[in-house]
């Protein structure tokens, strides 16, 4: 029967996995959609894919770097979770674009079922109406065809959350082994010998406080 720690371990990293294909589908759908023509597409796609692959098995990694006894492998995971957060910028570019390409296909298709729609149609034809207003009123007849992301954009502030949360997962819920016994042992030591320095600490005070009280009560007698 597997272990409970394995189940776990093996639930968490399956959610994950969905999340990943949920969100990296998202943006290399995005990332195709932006491009002028099919080859770019795919390549673009497969370039966010990869990046985001790499951070997030980048970040994990760093954790296991982390956790290694030999200093020169642990003094490594910092570079690691630099590069693994500086492969991410690819792919939330790619998921904020296609997430603000969605909002802005919303924002068409309202517009178009709207009155709105036909008022600007109408004003846009009219060659006696003011002709900054009929300039404008063609503008917004202009389906959008690029969603021009910005960094101060919602999807893009959305599409770094929720790829920084999904990196910071693959470390943060990593599920340990059980404890063993000779490591119970051993951290029960390590916390014995701290309780243990903590009161010497303390009585070395104490006795420090009685010498001084005695040089002064023997000093005014």
């Amino acid at each position: 029967m597997p272990k409970l720690h394995v189940i776990q371990g093996a639930g968490f990293a399956a959610l994950l996995i969905v999340l990943i294909l949920c969100l990296e589908t998202k943006a290399a759908l995005g990332a195709f959609h932006s491009a002028p023509d099919a080859l770019t597409g795919l390549q673009l796609s497969a370039m966010s894919l990869t990046c985001a692959l790499i951070a997030f098995f980048g970040f994990g990694l760093a954790g296991r770097l982390k956790d290694d006894e030999r200093p020169a492998v642990r003094g490594r995971a910092k570079a690691a979770r630099f590069v693994a957060l500086a492969f991410l910028f690819v792919p939330i570019t790619f998921l904020g674009s296609a997430l603000k390409a969605d909002r802005l296909s919303q924002e068409w298709e309202a517009y178009r079922a709207s009155p709105a729609y036909q008022a600007d149609v109408a004003l846009s034809q009219d060659m006696l109406s003011d002709r900054y207003e009929r300039e404008a009123a063609r503008s917004r007849l202009i389906q959008p065809t690029s969603a021009n992301l910005d960094i101060l954009d919602g999807e893009f502030l959305l599409a770094a959350v929720l790829q920084f949360l999904l990196i910071f997962a693959s470390d943060a819920l990593r599920v340990p082994a059980p404890i063993t016994p000779e490591e119970v042992k051993h951290w029960r030591s390590v916390a014995a010998g701290k309780k243990a320095a903590i009161t010497r600490k303390r009585n070395a005070a104490k006795r420090k406080q009685r010498k001084a009280f005695r040089l002064i009560s023997g000093g005014k007698g």
